[in-house]
């Protein structure tokens, strides 16, 4: 079986804490996936080959930062 598959994601913005030098909100971020693949079976169904390639665009990225005390 050969498969290939493309999903895309979304994360909504939202507010922020309010910090000095910290925006107060946060954009939405967007992901996209894209998969292609194959599983098989060999010999009698005694091997079982089953390989996939895949890759992931996300624009936007929300990720935490922390700032060092001070």
């Amino acid at each position: 079986m050969a498969y290939g598959r493309v999903a895309t994601g979304y994360q909504a913005g939202a507010p922020n804490l309010v910090f000095p030098g910290v925006p107060p909100s946060v954009n939405s971020d967007r992901l996209t996936s894209y998969e292609v693949g194959l599983k098989s079976t060999l010999l009698d169904r005694r091997v079982i080959l089953n390989f996939s390639v895949f890759d992931l665009e996300w624009k936007n990225i929300q990720v935490t930062r922390v700032f060092p005390a001070g």
